[in-house]
């Protein structure tokens, strides 16, 4: 199957993805195009609904979302948000790129090393002794972890 993104003819199947979502609609105009959404294509269309009873022509938006499987046409924002949401997940990146995710690691990363310590100590009734540059970085990493929590105004 051909991206639909590529395609050469993207702008009449956009206009006809809304007009099969609200069939009574005219003078249809895409009013803006993101060429880099998420993964896809966002496109606001505008157009006008069924007359009211005096004759005036209410205005309506729709954004139409192209990926590269699908034109899909979302009538509120709302429902756009929702299911693009939903679909694009954080990557593994974003969440390793979370300082508080990584500062969470080191304290596990230490602190079962310290139980670990602790235990091969109690069962071989020995004292391991620790390095002092072991001690002062697991202290300096724990000032900062503290320091950095104790700063936050939220």
């Amino acid at each position: 199957m051909a991206d639909l993104r590529k395609a050469t003819n993207l702008d009449e199947q956009v206009i006809a993805a809304v007009v099969r979502r609200t069939p009574d609609s005219a003078n249809h105009r895409i009013v803006n195009v993101q060429q880099h959404f998420l993964e896809g294509i966002l496109y606001t269309v505008l157009f006008e609904g069924v007359p009211d009873p005096a004759g005036n022509r209410p205005t309506f938006t729709n954004r139409v979302y192209v990926t590269r499987n699908a034109i899909e046409t979302y009538g509120h924002d709302e429902a756009l948000l929702q299911i693009v949401g939903a679909r694009h997940s954080r990557s593994a990146y974003d969440v390793f790129a979370n300082s508080d995710v990584v500062s969470g690691i080191i304290a596990l990363i230490v602190t079962l090393f310290i139980v670990a310590n602790f235990i091969v100590s109690y069962r071989t009734a020995t004292l391991i002794p620790v390095p002092e540059y072991i001690t002062s970085g697991w202290l300096l990493i724990l000032g900062f972890y503290f320091g950095k929590a104790s700063g936050r105004t939220d």
